[in-house]
């Protein structure tokens, strides 16, 4: 199974140029939107959450009202994945949205 995932950052008039220089170049804007690409397998979302929550202070001052967390499932025969207590705690304390899909990944590995 392959893991892979992203989050989103909206708000009102936020200020992304904080965030670019806190998140590096790979961080993205695109119609109001922030967003940062995390393919690391099943430590995505740890790696996620620990961004987010390491710079909380930083998406505060820049206006951040909506985090959202994107965890993407690509699978062969089954598809089990599951989020724990910890992770669970570090998404209320962000008031994030985790969002998963999974789908069934027909290439050659």
């Amino acid at each position: 199974m392959k893991i892979f995932g992203y989050f989103r950052l909206l708000g009102e008039k936020p200020r992304f140029s904080a965030l670019k220089k806190t998140f590096g170049k790979e961080f993205n804007v695109r119609n109001e939107v922030g967003s940062l690409n995390v393919d690391a397998g099943y430590k995505t979302l740890d790696i996620l959450l620990d961004m987010l929550i390491g710079n909380y202070k930083v998406l505060q001052k820049s206006k951040i009202k909506e985090i959202a967390i994107y965890i993407i499932l690509a699978y062969r025969q089954q598809c089990n994945w599951e989020a724990s207590p910890e992770q669970i705690n570090k998404l209320n304390f962000l008031k994030a949205t985790l969002c998963v899909s999974a789908y069934l990944d027909d290439e050659d590995e």
